[in-house]
């Protein structure tokens, strides 16, 4: 933030205004540790992209949400993460400046935004798919889910802007003296009280998903039991994918926790808590890197927990040989032949049953 590149004033000089210079060797330190973590933000997340550009399996109401996740995501690597690093280390008018600073960092707070807001429309479209099956599908149409992305992305961009406001007058960010605006320290607040809000709103809701889902699961088995039908089978089975599919959900939300939970103690530690420069910037440099860490774990969340990006991926890179594309094998059950007897076609089919065809088992 702002206020991480304030400098005690020095006891020998406590008349003049100066300025806090970040260290050479930290810069080669940050950003060699930031290139990586660009490039794997990058590279994770335009795969997902691809893979529901080119799979059309992959093109299901449910994914928008991951694509829009994803392009956030890939948006905080190409455009976030680098603005906010110039922005951090370089220190001249442009980047001292009340006027001009916060431009560098509007990027990443907007795309951040964005995946707190996604995450909790997520949230809700598994509550909604758990809790109440029967009007899901009508609930939620593709419409709604477009409704849904652009509040999502207006929403994102107005919290990100808000640090913006009350810049106008043209003040030292670097001066050892500054204090950071109104509008940034209200910032910092909703980000240090929403997301621990935000978040514990969305662990309650899987509470009752998980819930719902363990009583749904128990009346499917007890009907399977009773009545044998091969329409409870495939109705267990579609419960068994939405739950998948919730689960994986969940561990994103567990992932979005750990990385943004620290920065969300980094805010609340800069409004009021009152520290030395050197350690507001190793506290940037370390739970800032724990946040945008999180935009580049969701592909490899993807990548484990689903099977059809597993396979797109593995697609996409097969000429590199990461993976590998082969499918599980198939097994046929042979065809026994026609006993050589006095038996008519029809009653030799009789007879052999369900060996008279040749009947393909997926193991």
């Amino acid at each position: 933030m702002a206020s991480a590149e304030s400098s005690p004033t020095s006891p020998a000089n406590s008349t003049k205004v100066q300025h806090f210079t970040i260290p050479g060797e930290f810069v080669a330190a940050f950003v060699g540790v930031y290139s990586p973590l660009i490039l794997a933000i990058l590279f994770g997340n335009s795969l997902v992209l691809l893979a529901v550009y080119k799979e059309k399996g992959l093109r299901k109401r449910g994914n928008s949400f991951i694509v829009s996740l994803s392009v956030a995501d890939f948006l905080t690597g190409l455009v976030g993460v680098p603005t906010a690093i110039l922005g951090r280390l370089l220190q001249n008018k442009v980047t001292c400046s009340t006027a001009t600073r916060m431009v560098f960092f509007t990027a990443a707070f907007t795309f951040s935004a964005v995946s707190i807001f996604q995450l909790l429309a997520i949230t809700v479209e598994r509550y909604l798919a758990i809790m109440t099956p029967l009007v899901y599908h009508t609930t939620m149409s593709p419409r709604r889910y477009s409704y849904i992305i652009a509040c999502v992305w207006v929403s994102g961009l107005a919290v990100g802007i808000i640090p913006n406001f009350g810049s106008s007058e043209d003040k030292d960010v670097c001066n050892a003296n500054y204090e950071p605006s109104h509008a940034v320290q209200l910032f910092m607040l909703i980000f240090a009280l929403g997301i621990p809000t935000v978040l514990a709103s969305m662990g309650l809701m899987y509470f009752h998903i998980f819930r719902k889902a363990r009583l749904q699961a128990n009346r499917i088995a007890a009907l399977r039991r009773a009545l044998h039908r091969v329409e409870e089978h495939r109705t267990a089975q579609e419960h068994s994918a939405q739950m998948k599919a919730t689960k994986t959900t969940a561990i994103i939300l567990g992932g979005f926790a750990a990385c943004w939970i620290p920065m969300s103690l980094k805010f609340f530690l800069e409004v009021f808590i009152d520290m030395d420069a050197y350690t507001i910037l190793i506290l940037q440099t370390v739970l800032e890197f724990s946040a945008y860490a999180n935009s580049a774990i969701n592909p490899v969340i993807y990548c484990y927990r689903n099977a059809e990006f597993r396979t797109a991926f593995c697609k996409i890179l097969a000429p590199l040989k990461i993976c590998s594309t082969r499918t599980r094998p198939v097994r046929v059950t042979p065809v026994v032949p026609l006993r050589e007897s006095s038996v008519s076609s029809l009653e030799n089919c009789r007879i052999e049953g369900s060996h008279a065809v040749g009947v393909i088992n997926i193991t």
